[in-house]
């Protein structure tokens, strides 16, 4: 069956991307073993990488590390766009750019998180009339906004400033680095993903720490 499950996946493979100490082919295959999944399931569950947007003076990097559990609802997300990546798209385990912006000179990258909810689920703060986020037109029967659960990860030993991120070739192509591009959740690429943790002074076991 293992055989037959990287069979299935061996046209979505590209360039051989590794996730881990398994090509995504083999992650994938494992899951279908470990889960009873079908192969279409079990590529859907490989891994994904994000940047989240937040400004230090309202929630840091320190404050998810002094939460509870080190873990903390992202409530308050009022974008539909980023809404849907968090409803479609993340998944338990998934791990995230942790971005402080509105700070000035301290712009950037500051460590990693990883999503500890199995899947997106309501926004408590849409139906407090007393929040910032109140909508009035989300019901608890058809919520309107979602939210997932992140976890402290892994602190960067250096702030990867946005102008290093614009200076860098190799992530020119990097949707935090283009102009106008404001969402606080966006998808990242795994070599982008990589290539800001190194700039960030994480070594391959760090990563690995974190299932990357």
């Amino acid at each position: 069956m293992f055989q037959r499950a990287k069979a299935d996946f061996l046209p979505s493979l590209v360039d051989g991307e590794r996730v881990g100490d398994f090509d995504l082919v083999e992650l994938a295959g494992r899951i279908v073993l470990e889960t009873g999944l079908c192969p279409a399931q079990a590529w859907g569950m490989a891994k994904k990488f994000w940047l989240i947007k937040s400004e230090p003076d309202v929630f840091g990097f320190d404050d998810l590390e002094k939460c509870k559990g080190q873990t903390e609802p992202w409530d308050g997300i009022r974008n539909y766009q980023a809404r849907n990546f968090m409803r479609d798209e993340m998944r338990q385990g998934d791990v995230a750019i942790f971005y402080h912006s509105n700070a000035g000179a301290n712009v950037g990258a500051v460590g990693l998180a990883t999503v500890a909810s199995e899947k997106a689920y309501p926004d408590h703060t849409q139906f407090d009339p007393k929040s910032n986020y109140y909508d009035a037109k989300s019901t608890k029967e058809n919520p309107r906004w979602l939210m997932v659960d992140f976890k402290y990860g892994k602190p960067f030993k250096r702030l990867v400033t946005l102008k290093e991120l614009k200076e860098a070739p190799e992530l020119e192509d990097m949707l935090v680095v283009k102009r106008g591009q404001r969402l606080s959740i966006q998808p990242v690429e795994k070599a982008h993903f990589k290539a800001v943790c190194k700039m960030g002074g994480l070594s391959a076991k760090d990563l690995k720490e974190l299932g990357v």
